[in-house]
């Protein structure tokens, strides 16, 4: 106290020039710092509230989204366990348990305990970090030692595809016959509904059948090396349970047959006209539950920006999927993690790649989660950086999980970051501008100023000083003149600045001149903000709407007009249009056809086809560009109702194009101008349509060409019979040519003798008459023999070109 006081007194004793300089100094940096004090936080408040709106609105979401994956599955089982097919493959299954093996090989404990040593237990105690384990894994039964030989050593795929095995080629017995009989079934449900496993259990414990043929196969659960696993603890839960009619859910656990990865799985009876037959168990896909986390590892997308992401907390305050740093550099996460968790942790975190069940995350969100609370808080995550969090209770199969979804404070709050630095730097330049301004007038001053003293004193307590009625016209007058500017300057920055914090930006407020630096910076401020607030309604729109098309598109893609009806309904609904139609390139006509229209005044009008640069539509088609127009024709479409009949105010026609190829156009037709922002999304699902209709195209293509394919298969095997037949007669006759040269050969060698013979042999007896005779005759049969050599060469060519047609034939097919 006695400090104050001399310092007070000290500062009365100081001369006019510093006490000027000083008041100046206080007056501008008390104004600037409650004007940037409030116009920062309130500017950060605003961006926590509506990041926090933005959080919570995607945690709800994601939470919707694994509830009704776990209501599916617990339907799908529930339907499952009732079927007559799964009963009676356990009661099958069953009968072979209880006697002895078939045709059981003699190597098959020793190739079995190979099998266990050398790819089991050598990845099992790999991923878990230990160098043996207490018990003993290896079957005790004759019969499970057969089953696990044939199924899993005997099994060529590798280990994490044995499901891919049906049954042994040779030596099958009944359990490989009822195996081949019903594993393709299981197997194809199991890929239907995205199961990782599902295992049939019957009421002793014995697990029959597995579709993914791990070590619990052909084990007793009961009794077995793996009756406190997961598996084991669910199958206790569910046949001591009072409701044959529930489902039980096992929460994760690092299960030992699946080589210590984290596993989760559901249970439930069995049961065909009240008999209870045993327990069917799924495994539950991991990689479902991190695909909705992570939205496909498309965070962005779902409004998460650079460092958002979403946690599953199980009771043990646990992971229970991977986080989004170990999914974008695994390197990095691992790196960064190496100093917070034990080693033995970390090495299971990098062999396994997952934290679910290893990462610990106790923080006041996912306790307050836990115990079924929602709401937000900021945080600081495990690297030490702000978050801001929001969380929530998830409830499904008597389990429950917490649900977190957090990002960087540092990105959240990047704008008021900026603006932060802008107000410092703006102090900086008016602090020297005031200490240059209070030297000079300081300098000029040497009157009293009690009255400015004053109220210098009232604006430095932030009180703002009632305006001068009397302004002098000498420097004291200028300075007067100049307070009250300034204070009349504040009033209305601080209103400017109140009217931000309650949102609103439309209140009018203009910067004295270009040179009024803090008045800029709060309408630049005022101006980013209203920016942000308009972006995120624009990007909440767009995102929710290309997800509500992109269901349309999946669900209505049988055909050509079921697509075209969806998505003219949808696409005018939702962009609050009146009417819409859809035109398809037709190739037979090459022309453009309307597939559907919605809300038409005349349906005929949209009976005309467009050829290509015809009308509005094919105009649209043939530049590949959009058209926007809001002067209508006078010969366009009314919009109905009623009450009565009125011209739209404006038409958009989008190319529905992919890949450089359009497929068609799309024709929305409003009351109200369609923004920009609105067609830009126009174009975005009209480019989703074109890609529905190419797959659709490209199937019925697929099955025009299997059609002409099977059709040429049958010609090209007639033309080759045709050819063989042709060749074999090819063959016959060069034989028989053959043969008939031998002949000619002989026969022209005999007349040659015979006529050399007759002409130097002397017949007694023989008249001139009989000699002619006998040369004529042998002239006679050389004839012919020539002839007929003549036409078997001729055979052969006409047989020998009917080849090469055909050949030529059978290559062009």
């Amino acid at each position: 106290m006695n400090l104050f006081i001399r310092i007070r007194e000290f500062y009365k004793n100081l001369n006019l020039f510093f006490k000027f300089q000083t008041a100046l100094f206080l007056v501008s940096t008390t104004t600037l710092s409650v004007i940037g004090y409030f116009g920062y936080n309130e500017g950060r408040r605003l961006l926590e509230l509506r990041s926090f709106d933005l959080l919570v609105n995607i945690t709800s979401n994601k939470k919707k989204a694994i509830e009704e994956y776990f209501s599916q599955m617990q339907k799908q089982m529930e339907i499952l366990a009732e079927r007559s097919s799964t009963s009676g493959a356990i009661k099958d299954f069953s009968e072979i348990f209880d006697k002895d093996p078939e045709n059981m090989s003699p190597k098959a404990e020793v190739e079995l305990k190979k099998f266990y040593e050398e790819e089991y237990l050598k990845l099992l105690k790999y991923n878990a970090g230990v160098n043996d384990f207490q018990t003993n894994f290896f079957p005790s039964s004759p019969l499970r030692i057969h089953l696990q030989h044939k199924y899993l050593a005997q099994n060529p795929n590798p280990l994490q595809f044995k499901y891919n095995y049906s049954s042994p080629k040779e030596n099958k017995d009944k359990y490989d016959n009822l195996h081949q009989t019903f594993h393709p079934n299981f197997l194809n449900y199991a890929k239907k509904l995205d199961i990782q496993d599902i295992l049939l259990v019957n009421l002793k414990g014995d697990v029959l059948y597995s579709v993914a043929k791990r070590a619990d196969f052909a084990t007793n659960l009961l009794e077995g090396a793996y009756k406190e696993s997961s598996v084991g603890q669910l199958f206790r839960k569910v046949i001591t349970g009072s409701d044959d009619k529930k489902i039980y859910f096992q929460d994760y656990e690092n299960y030992l047959p699946a080589y210590f990865e984290p596993l989760s799985f559901m249970g439930g009876v069995v049961t065909r006209n009240g008999q209870k037959y045993g327990v069917i168990i799924f495994q539950v896909s991991t990689e479902r539950i991190t695909n909705i986390l992570t939205n496909n590892q498309k965070w962005s997308e779902d409004g998460l920006g650079n460092s958002g992401e979403a946690f599953l907390i199980g009771p043990d305050f646990k992971l229970r999927n991977r986080t989004r740093r170990s999914l974008e550099d695994p390197a990095g996460y691992y790196a960064a993690l190496k100093s917070k968790v034990d080693k033995v942790t970390w090495e299971r975190i990098k062999r396994l790649g997952t934290t679910i069940t290893f990462r610990e995350y106790k923080v006041q969100a996912t306790i307050n989660a836990i115990e079924g609370k929602s709401g937000t808080q900021t945080n600081v995550d495990f690297l030490g950086s702000e978050v801001l969090d929001v969380y929530m209770p998830l409830d499904f199969l008597g389990t429950r999980w917490g649900i977190l979804t957090e990002m960087d404070g540092a990105e959240v709050f990047a704008a008021t970051t900026a603006f932060r630095a802008q107000l410092l730097s703006i102090a900086i330049g008016l602090f020297i501008a005031v200490t240059l301004l209070g030297t000079w007038l300081a300098r000029s001053l040497a009157a009293p100023m009690r009255k400015i003293q004053k109220e210098i004193t009232l604006l430095s307590e932030g009180q703002f000083p009632k305006k001068s009625d009397t302004i002098y016209k000498d420097e004291l007058g200028k300075i007067d003149e100049a307070l009250n500017i300034l204070v009349q300057s504040m009033r209305n920055v601080a209103e400017f600045a109140q009217n931000i914090g309650r949102k609103n930006y439309d209140y009018q407020f203009k910067a004295r001149s270009d040179k009024d630096i803090l008045s800029n910076a709060l309408l630049e401020m005022r101006d980013s903000l209203r920016e942000i607030s308009a972006e995120e309604d624009i990007r909440s729109w767009r995102n929710t709407g290309l997800a509500l098309f992109g269901d349309v598109l999946r669900e209505n893609n049988d055909t050509l007009e079921m697509l075209s009806k969806a998505v003219v309904a949808e696409l005018v609904k939702y962009i609050d249009a009146k009417q819409g139609a859809l035109f398809i390139f037709d190739e037979k006509t090459q022309s453009l056809k309307p597939t559907s229209a919605y809300a038409y005044e005349k349906y005929r009008y949209l009976q005309q086809n467009f050829k290509e640069g015809e009308g509005l539509v094919g105009q649209v088609y043939f530049e590949k560009a959009s058209i926007y127009l809001t002067e209508i024709p006078k010969d366009y479409s009314n919009i109905a109702s009623g009450l009565g009949h009125i011209k739209p105010k404006c038409l958009l026609l989008s190319p529905m194009i992919t890949d450089n190829k359009i497929y068609g156009v799309v024709e929305i037709a409003s009351l109200n101008e369609i923004p920009l922002y609105q067609r830009l999304f126009i174009e975005e699902v009209a480019e989703n349509i074109a890609i529905t209709i190419a797959n659709i195209k490209a199937g019925e293509e697929t099955r025009k060409l299997l059609i002409e394919s099977q059709r040429a298969g049958e010609q090209l095997k007639q033309q080759e019979e045709e050819m063989r037949q042709n060749f074999e007669e090819l063959m016959a006759t060069q034989e028989e040519m053959r043969k008939r040269q031998e002949q000619l050969d002989i026969l022209i060698h005999s007349i040659q003798e015979a006529g050399h013979e007759f002409e130097t042999v002397q017949y007694e007896g023989m008249s001139m008459t009989l000699r002619q005779q006998m040369l004529d005759n042998i002239q006679r049969q050389k004839n012919i023999l020539l002839e007929k050599d003549a036409e078997n060469q001729k055979k052969e060519a006409f047989i020998r070109a009917k080849v090469a047609e055909l050949g030529k034939n059978i290559n062009e097919l």
